[in-house]
């Protein structure tokens, strides 16, 4: 049988090409206790041929997950923040902080849609202007530290030069 380019992989397994007869070169793993007849053909071959040392690990397989991995485990803490609001409130965000921002600098800047809010909530327009400023101070200030923390697990991940060195990154987001 003719086999080419056999490689070792980590787990005792051999991937080669074999020169099949019905199909031609295609690729095979062989597994040392595989009983089937082809894979004694091929082990027999694989005792005459080169094998090249087993494939090298390419960092870059396992620093790519992790990399995905802290952007969707960040992304999924700063969502929970807000989780429970409807989507649809969550797009009147940036124009509450914006009336609300504005007024802080001017108590007589018109603020029409934080109005609307206050009259159908049944809370004063002041109160409500002033709740709006607390939250989206703390939601800043709490998506900073997250940002802050995805930041630097992205550093270490860059920095790591060994899988075991990755491994011991433990990404964890909190505040």
């Amino acid at each position: 049988m003719e086999i080419k380019n056999a490689i070792h992989n980590e787990d005792g397994t051999i991937n080669v090409e074999i020169n099949h007869p019905k199909f031609g070169w295609i690729p095979f793993t062989s597994a040392h206790d595989d009983p089937s007849e082809i894979a004694q053909e091929v082990t027999r071959a694989l005792f005459d041929a080169e094998i090249s040392p087993k494939k090298p690990i390419d960092i870059n397989d396992y620093r790519n997950p992790l990399l995905e991995l802290i952007s969707i485990k960040s992304q999924y803490y700063v969502e929970s923040l807000i989780s429970t609001y409807p989507d649809f409130e969550k797009l009147t965000f940036e124009t509450q902080k914006s009336e609300a921002r504005g007024w802080v600098l001017d108590n007589t800047t018109k603020t029409p849609n934080v109005d609307i809010l206050a009259l159908n909530r049944g809370v004063d327009r002041e109160v409500i202007l002033s709740k709006i400023n607390t939250k989206a101070d703390q939601f800043e200030r709490i998506s900073m530290a997250i940002a802050g923390q995805r930041q630097k697990f992205e550093d270490l991940i860059a920095l790591a030069t060994t899988v075991e060195e990755l491994d011991a990154i433990n990404i964890s987001f909190t505040v």
